[in-house]
């Protein structure tokens, strides 16, 4: 046992945790990590200056200095989320790798590698949602079945296992804990594994399992035009509201370059990343195409392929809602963290019997929370008419 907690240690956490933070996104291999401003490893506690001092103006030579007027800030709190997975090994598939560390890893490869998939597909989503967990609705009203309308299936894929909510939140009955058999995109269905039906309203809703309001404050909660943001009330602080140009219509680099260079003087942004759903993305091509123009494509820190808009690189993400382009200044955003991607210790052992089975599991845990510093210098572009519906 040693000598695998060693191997999961050693061999694989460092590995799992540069592929889940570098490689998910580009806009989290651009997100900077910190430490600070995490309270009681409970929450994140900081002050976000806004606004101009008021201290500075022209006078007469001989007339009063102006009159200080002092930095600005509200506070921001918001709690730290924890980010889960776990590893399952037979006792069998144990006692069989015994016999040397190689062994072990192969034996190990498929199980962490299918955990960093995951890991990759939520956290990557999360960036992008509106922290509730919801992926879905559930689409219109369904009898008692193993097959599911839903609104939309961009979130879902086969083997997640999900909870099925009703409009308060609460499990509708046999909703929790169910794993996806198959996902039918064109007639956005779901089959359950099971035998257990399900009774679905369209006022329902899809999280993954217990995830209800445990996720990162993605970008959806930012750019929401009403209610609260980290504690605070956006009808109180203006500043807190993203720019948002709503009903683009047809793809023009023109309104892209109207709303960078908008937030940019008005709000003191410094535009550095734009995420693209992939119809949007590919709608740009055709929009370079009939203007008879080669569209300009560059390689971006963790081998992204983008495309330059104004010396700026867009690239496109699953993850982000259909028609929308996302408008960034990169570096307003934090990932507080403590415990970066590790494995879970019981007295310093990492694999621990599972009670009641002849299996043995592992944790990988992060503990952290996303915060935009200044969500008024950030934007985003709705209504992009795509030709596309592939990605809705």
């Amino acid at each position: 046992m040693t000598t695998f907690d060693s191997v999961l240690k050693d061999d694989y956490q460092g590995i799992l945790r540069d592929q889940i933070n570098l490689e998910t996104s580009a806009f989290f291999n651009k997100v900077v990590q910190t430490s600070m401003n995490i309270e009681g490893g409970k929450r994140v506690v900081k002050d976000a200056p806004y606004g101009v001092n008021g201290g500075f103006a022209a006078g007469t030579e001989s007339g009063a200095l102006p009159t200080p007027g002092g930095n600005k800030f509200a506070q921001f709190i918001s709690g730290i989320k924890d980010l889960r997975g776990v590893i399952r090994f037979t006792d069998k598939v144990m006692k069989a790798s015994q016999s040397s560390k190689a062994a072990f890893i192969s034996a190990f490869d498929a199980e962490t590698n299918g955990i960093k998939k995951h890991a990759q597909m939520s956290y990557g989503r999360q960036a992008y949602t509106d922290g509730t967990g919801n992926l879905t609705l559930t689409g219109t009203t369904n009898p008692a079945s193993l097959t599911i309308n839903v609104a939309s299936c961009q979130y879902l894929v086969e083997g997640m296992i999900i909870d099925i909510l009703d409009n308060t939140g609460a499990a509708v009955a046999n909703g929790t804990q169910r794993r996806i058999a198959a996902v039918d995109r064109a007639a956005k269905t779901i089959k359950l594994d099971g035998t257990a039906t399900v009774a679905t309203a369209n006022t329902g809703f899809i999280t993954e399992q217990g995830a209800y309001n445990n996720e990162l404050t993605g970008m959806e909660a930012v750019y929401k035009q009403t209610g609260t943001l980290y504690g605070l009330d956006k009808a109180d602080y203006p500043w807190l509201k993203p720019f948002v140009y709503a009903n683009a219509g047809a793809m023009d680099e023109q309104y892209i370059i109207d709303v960078i260079n908008y937030v940019e003087e008005f709000y003191g942004s410094k535009i550095d990343l734009l995420t693209a759903n992939p119809a949007v993305y590919s709608e740009y091509y055709a929009y370079n195409a009939a203007i008879k123009r080669a569209v300009n494509t560059l390689k971006i820190d963790g081998g992204f392929t983008a495309v330059s808009i104004n010396e700026i690189p867009m690239v496109k993400d699953k993850n982000i809602g259909s028609g929308k382009l996302k408008i960034n200044d990169t570096t307003q955003w934090k990932m507080h963290t403590f415990g970066d991607w590790e494995w879970m210790q019981d007295n310093g052992r990492i694999l621990n019997k599972v009670a009641g089975y002849a299996m043995w599991e592992g944790v990988l845990l992060k503990y952290a929370e996303l915060i935009c510093d200044h969500p008024g210098g950030q934007a985003e572009i709705s209504g992009i008419t795509t030709s596309s519906t592939l990605f809705a």
